[in-house]
């Protein structure tokens, strides 16, 4: 091995060096990134951004470093990068297998379906085919015009109770016997976001929650259209009327009569500290059942790469089954939930 023309270390020396430098930046900037979204999470304009930004790139220094690490035989180092990769795959892009899945033979069931159907911009049929596809005892919507509920359950869901607030929607084969009337919308006209109804079902009556907060995209289109000193302002505002929001649901369900399900967009992702203030005591129907990433926007995209749509139950439920529907009716995939009571 010969040394470089100005006497310093040999130029590979310099490469394996440069090499443990990325690998350490790598490793350590995405378990700083990990603890700042989970500890500061929607507090800070910075960490609501990389909550709703594409997981997946996260692995591709994984990918070049791991190879180099090898070949030059830093086979600790490799390994560790390897190890990282697998946490990107696992827990930070939201992964899961169904291991949480409660399959009780002959019991009572709730098939719950869930649907952002982006106020029918792909037209009815899409909308319609998968709501037949997934053969719902109950239909939680979102992003609906007035007239939608009707048409929708004129062509896939004939003679069931549907009830309609704002743009949310719930239909059921089961009786809907009462319907909270809305809170006031905020000072600023922010809308409370969900829409509770109860439901006689075959689990009991139970209070249905279609939820849809408001959506991160304005706040997150400042980041392209606003000056730089703009944005946090614009973020901050975006997050604090879906964190109101995500609060009016919290107290909905705290005093709620019954049992409740809470379905809908929630627009809170994988790692989003409000979920895991407000909800976290009820349980995930993905995380519990579901089997894979369980992605759901943006769906006419060429991969989603956002869990934000959810079904979430009382702990006195449980979930026999989880899916995640198709991409041609809407924006959002349509989630199915198989809820059962828990031992």
């Amino acid at each position: 091995m010969s040394a470089s023309p100005d006497g310093g270390p040999p130029a590979s020396t310099r490469r394996i060096t440069l090499l443990h430098v990325a690998a350490a930046l790598y490793v350590g900037g995405l378990c700083a990134g990990v603890a700042a979204a989970l500890l500061v999470g929607e507090r800070s304009a910075i960490t609501t951004a990389l909550l709703y930004l594409p997981r997946a790139p996260l692995l591709l220094p994984a990918l070049v470093l791991g190879p180099a690490l090898w070949r030059r035989r830093a086979r600790w180092l490799a390994l560790a990068q390897a190890a990282t990769a697998l946490c990107v795959l696992g827990p930070i892009m939201g992964l899961h297998l169904g291991l949480g899945r409660h399959t009780v033979e002959g019991a009572p069931r709730l098939r719950v379906l869930s649907y952002n159907i982006w106020f029918g911009a792909r037209g009815l049929d899409g909308i319609a085919r998968e709501i037949d596809a997934a053969a719902p005892d109950v239909v939680v919507l979102q992003a609906v015009t007035a007239r939608m509920p009707d048409a929708i359950a004129l062509r896939a869901l004939p003679g069931w109770h549907v009830a309609t607030r704002h743009e949310l929607s719930v239909a059921s084969r089961y009786p809907i016997v009462a319907v909270r009337p809305l809170e006031p919308a905020d000072a600023d006209g922010t809308s409370p976001g969900y829409l509770l109804v109860t439901v006689d079902t075959p689990l009991g009556l139970v209070d249905v929650i279609s939820v849809h907060p408001t959506s991160p995209r304005p706040g997150l289109d400042a980041l392209r259209r606003r000056r730089p000193w703009q944005i946090a302002g614009a973020l901050a505002e975006n997050t604090a009327q879906r964190t109101r929001q995500v609060e009016r649901i919290a107290r909905a369900v705290a005093q709620a009569k019954h049992p409740v399900i809470v379905a809908g967009d929630t627009n809170l992702p994988e790692g989003s500290r409000l979920l895991h203030e407000h909800l976290g005591a009820l349980r995930d129907g993905f995380a519990e059942a579901g089997i894979g990433w369980g992605y759901t926007y943006p769906s006419q995209k060429a991969w989603p790469w956002m869990r934000i749509d959810r079904v979430l139950a009382s702990p006195s439920f449980a979930f026999a089954s989880f899916s995640v529907g198709g991409r041609d009716g809407s924006d959002h995939c349509p989630v199915i939930a198989e809820i059962v009571k828990a031992d």
